[in-house]
């Protein structure tokens, strides 16, 4: 998987665009963005030697196994036809956290003192700050679960609120409807937010959405000087405002060169902004859109993309105009039990004639990926999971993990494991299902099923889910 790789067809209109202000790149699922990632990374280092100072040109994204998937592909980076590769290409990839990390070690004194709380940790903290402010109130919000309060605090961070009266004044775009929240309940949730916070500052914490609200003081002040003479920033819709706002301010002044490459129809977080709102337009001329699937067998692309129209607001995705020949359709296989998943896992695992073929076995949840994990072992099949990649990607065998780790890659064969209806769409403990959730979990669910080169195989247990019904509908 890990070869030469070259632009084809309507991806070289990316060498059409201009070099100066932003410009947008959107795509269809196996349209090739992260190819095109690179190849404009490129364009840009390339051209602009002579033109400019020595071009410093860094790639962000979103997943740390996306920056490492596309840190393994920088050796194999030529020039538009995929030749002259060289030292391949000599610009930074990192994820947002990674990058934000070092100006706040640099930059902000004590910051390497702190603890960075997440995942239950960070739940705790939040139980005790809606004990804390809840014990206090007979309101209802303090019915919902705890993962309402956890997104909440996240949204806020997210969109860069940082008082009560900007809250009060915020449509709460990509919340969604199920939980009633009037201007008396955001004053309570802003109390929890505020509680939250406390605890943190008590225990020398900070959360990771902290970390964008930190780096927004040192990138604003007058003496920062500005890292990058283009900035490409792959999987641009699933950034938070904040984090997309203290991006804009990392690319010098002449050329103010940041390319957004996106999906909207890959939006797994609702985090309901606009380009308009951080100041980026790419209206005209500025945005080029890839229609055509290039990795997706035709079975397999028609058959996510039907799952789609399901949708109620398509208005931001690129509609498919064309796909790779190819007349696989997805398997579906029900199964009554785990064990039985399980088996004819290790059964079609089995049939698959490795040598350089890519494999990745996928689940909703961390928990589903362990035991999986653990069945593989127990069978003597060779895997990996993310965790243990570090900076390299694998060229050929089994990967593990969630659903939620594989954007951006693509896999010669894909296996989605217990789709099953009380597994996706995935919620806590109280939590309906609206149609945010649904929303959401259906573009993750498509997002996955689109990393198919050549197959894709969906397993649920006894019961489907809303999704699989779709598809097959």
């Amino acid at each position: 998987m890990l070869k030469k790789i070259k632009l084809s067809g309507e991806q070289r209109k990316i060498l059409t665009l201009p070099m100066k202000n932003p410009v947008q790149i959107k795509g269809v699922a196996g349209s090739g963005k992260s190819t095109v990632a690179l190849y404009r990374a490129r364009h840009l280092h390339d051209t602009d030697r002579g033109l400019f100072s020595f071009p410093s040109v860094g790639i962000i994204t979103f997943s740390k196994p996306l920056a490492q998937y596309l840190r393994s592909l920088l050796p194999h980076v030529g020039d538009a036809d995929g030749a002259n590769v060289g030292d391949g290409l000599p610009v930074s990839c990192q994820t947002f956290h990674a990058w934000a990390w070092k100006l706040l070690a640099d930059n902000y004194p004590g910051f390497k003192s702190l603890n960075v709380v997440s995942g239950f940790k960070r739940s705790d903290v939040v139980k005790n700050a809606v004990r804390i402010v809840g014990g206090k109130s007979s309101d209802v919000i303090f019915n919902q679960p705890t993962v309402f309060f956890e997104e909440e605090i996240s949204w806020i961070k997210g969109r860069g609120i940082r008082t009560l009266k900007d809250y009060k004044s915020t449509p709460r775009t990509g919340r969604g409807t199920s939980v009633r929240v009037i201007e008396s309940t955001r004053e309570l949730i802003w109390k929890v937010f505020d509680s939250y916070n406390q605890l943190l500052s008590q225990s020398n914490s900070i959360d990771y959405d902290d970390f964008a609200l930190m780096a927004e003081v040192i990138v604003n002040k007058g003496t920062f000087r500005k890292p990058f003479t283009h900035l490409v920033i792959d999987e641009a819709q699933d950034l938070t405002k904040i984090q997309l706002s203290v991006l804009t301010k990392l690319v010098s002044n002449e050329t103010n060169s940041i390319s957004l490459i996106a999906d909207a129809a890959q939006r797994i977080y609702q985090n309901g902004f606009s380009w308009k709102e951080i100041g980026l337009n790419v209206t005209g001329g500025r945005t080029v859109e890839l229609s055509i699937d290039y990795r997706n067998p035709r079975g397999i692309a028609l058959a996510a993309t039907k799952i789609l129209k399901n949708e109620k607001d398509r208005s931001d995705f690129t509609v498919l105009k064309g796909v790779k020949p190819g007349n696989e359709t997805p398997i579906v296989k029900a199964t009554s039990s785990d064990d039985e998943a399980h088996s004819w896992l290790v059964k079609e695992l089995n049939r698959i004639e490795f040598g350089d073929e890519t494999v990745v076995v996928l689940h909703r949840r961390n928990s589903g990926v362990n035991s999986i994990g653990q069945v593989l072992q127990h069978n003597g099949i060779e895997f990996k999971h993310f965790r243990e990649l570090g900076n390299g990607f694998p060229e050929s065998g089994v990967v593990v993990c969630t659903m939620s780790s594989v954007k951006g890659m693509e896999f010669d064969h894909v296996f989605i494991m217990d789709a099953s209806s009380d597994q996706i769409p995935m919620r806590s403990t109280g939590q309906e299902a609206d149609e945010e959730l649904l929303s959401a979990e259906r573009r993750l669910f498509y997002t996955a099923m689109t990393r198919a080169v050549k197959s894709l195989r969906i397993n649920y247990v006894q019961s489907p889910c809303i999704y699989i019904e779709e598809m097959l509908a």
